[in-house]
């Protein structure tokens, strides 16, 4: 499956990810290209090249996007590139963007690489 540019564009020195969270739907978080753009999560459909939610975000990067506890909500992986990590986090929105829950409020987390969702539920995080 060949995603265009036009949805998402990933940056070789940032990361991003793609999930397939059901047949023909995936969910991207893609970083900001550069410094006068957004970071996205997006919620695509292959199957008829339709963006069913793009959610924008300016203060961070959204650097990887899974799945959350049930079926409206995601974890999001975010770095601060715009202030030396102070305030990246995981965090739990909505698909309307709306922030359910979040870790890291002091500083555990500093540029983030990789999350995962253990089968228990328990989240990992890597830096």
């Amino acid at each position: 499956v060949t995603i265009s540019s036009h949805v998402a564009e990933f940056i070789d020195t940032k990361l991003g990810s793609v999930y397939e969270v059901s047949t023909g739907k995936i969910l991207i978080g893609l970083p900001a290209r550069d410094s006068s753009s957004n970071s996205n999560l997006i919620i695509y459909r292959i199957i008829d090249n339709i963006i069913e939610t793009r959610l924008s975000f300016s203060e961070f990067d959204v650097i990887k996007a899974l799945p959350g506890p049930s079926q409206d909500l995601f974890y999001i992986l975010t770095d601060d590139v715009k202030n030396s990590g102070n305030n990246s986090r995981l965090k739990l929105i909505n698909s309307s963007g709306d922030e359910i829950s979040t870790w890291g409020d002091n500083n555990e987390i500093v540029h983030p690489k990789g999350l995962r969702v253990l089968s228990n539920n328990d989240i990992l995080v890597s830096e």
